[in-house]
């Protein structure tokens, strides 16, 4: 065992021994229990499909190959190794990961979803998914750039899904406005019941409320049946019979 220095953090991998080791190709149930033992060596050559989903993985060695590796909701990954090589990669709710290194090879497919992926290096060419959907890269990275009513037009019901939770409620409803069901006041304020009416697919009805505490406002979407502001409000605390929803305080 050694403890080297992996681009900003001392850890301890297995380096190969000789040169037939570095080149041999190991099972993916293998390489498995090897890494989830936080150990490696240097271009570690994996037949088969790596799922470390919702596992404690904090590293991977450099020059890793697979043929697909799946990290999803590793919240103690902070980063993906220099010259990974797979056809897939998921790093979905990887929160922490904020960028691929420049020698990143994706043959086919990132999902990407809930990560904290910034945008891609230059030379990567990669399809991006979100949930299973592809969406485009102005999507995934620049969301504040779609407007409202762009998201309105979407024809693709899933695209339009992601659209409306990288674009937000909140700013579709100043960008769009939409139809008053009802309003009334608590103590943070006015609340306001809105419906924006779809033709191809259901409505879109959102409370808005504002928080007593921080004076902040908040959208929140709520089940086309909502009737009233009260009724939205009890929904949301999970309560089916708003007669049953009496906090003392709100905040």
């Amino acid at each position: 065992m050694y403890a080297v220095l992996n681009r900003g953090g001392m850890r301890s991998i297995r380096l190969p021994q000789t040169q037939l080791e570095s080149q041999t190709t190991i099972s993916a149930l293998e390489a498995q229990k090897i890494l989830l033992a936080g150990r490696g060596w240097e271009n570690m050559r994996v037949a088969g499909a790596l799922d470390f989903a919702n596992s404690k993985l904090e590293w991977l060695p450099d020059g890793l190959q697979c043929a697909s590796l799946n990290v999803a909701n590793c919240h103690t990954l902070q980063q993906i190794p220099d010259n990974l090589e797979t056809r897939f990669l998921d790093i979905s709710g990887c929160t922490q990961i904020t960028e691929l290194p420049s020698s990143t090879k994706i043959l086919s497919v990132l999902e990407m979803a809930g990560s904290g992926l910034r945008g891609l290096p230059s030379a990567l060419q990669v399809r991006l998914h979100w949930e299973g959907v592809h969406i485009p890269e102005r999507l995934a990275f620049y969301p504040e750039t779609i407007s409202g009513q762009a998201v309105l037009l979407e024809e693709n019901l899933e695209l339009r899904r992601i659209m409306l939770e990288r674009v937000g409620y909140e700013r579709l409803m100043l960008e769009v406005g939409g139809l008053i069901l009802d309003r009334d006041v608590d103590a943070g304020g006015e609340r306001k019941l809105i419906r924006i009416p779809l033709d191809d697919d259901e409505d879109i009805v959102m409370v808005s409320v504002i928080c007593p505490s921080t004076a902040h406002q908040y959208v929140l979407r709520v089940p086309p049946f909502m009737r009233s502001c009260r009724q939205a409000i009890a929904w949301v605390a999970g309560f089916d019979n708003p007669d049953a929803y009496k906090p003392v305080i709100e905040a």
